[in-house]
């Protein structure tokens, strides 16, 4: 997330565009950056949600935006779920077997 400095105070960029621009944030809210950019402050990409509708609008698509299935999951040996279009990008080299398993069922 972007961030700025007023007046000593260390504020995040898409929270100051969105109460500048469209009003205060509704309480017990959080704004949910639809473009799944986090650094994005355009404010027609920014929605209130609740944390708990936060938490859902991200369940099975990664951090930019990539559903989160079939053959674009790959399960670390952890257990946790990544993003196989992400990890094969920032790798830019083939899977290791040792690391994942491919979760597209047989």
């Amino acid at each position: 997330h972007g961030s700025i400095r007023v007046a000593g105070k260390t504020l995040l960029v898409h929270r100051v565009a969105y109460e500048l621009l469209v009003g205060k944030i509704p309480q017990n809210h959080v704004l949910h950056h639809a473009c799944f950019n986090p650094s994005c402050w355009n404010i027609e990409h920014l929605v209130p949600l609740t944390p708990g509708g936060h938490r859902k609008a991200h369940i099975g698509i990664c951090r930019l935006g990539h559903q989160i299935a079939g053959s674009n999951v790959l399960i670390h040996k952890s257990s946790n779920r990544r993003c196989a279009v992400c990890y094969n990008t920032k790798r830019g080299r083939p899977i290791s077997e040792e690391m994942y398993r491919d979760s597209t069922p047989s």
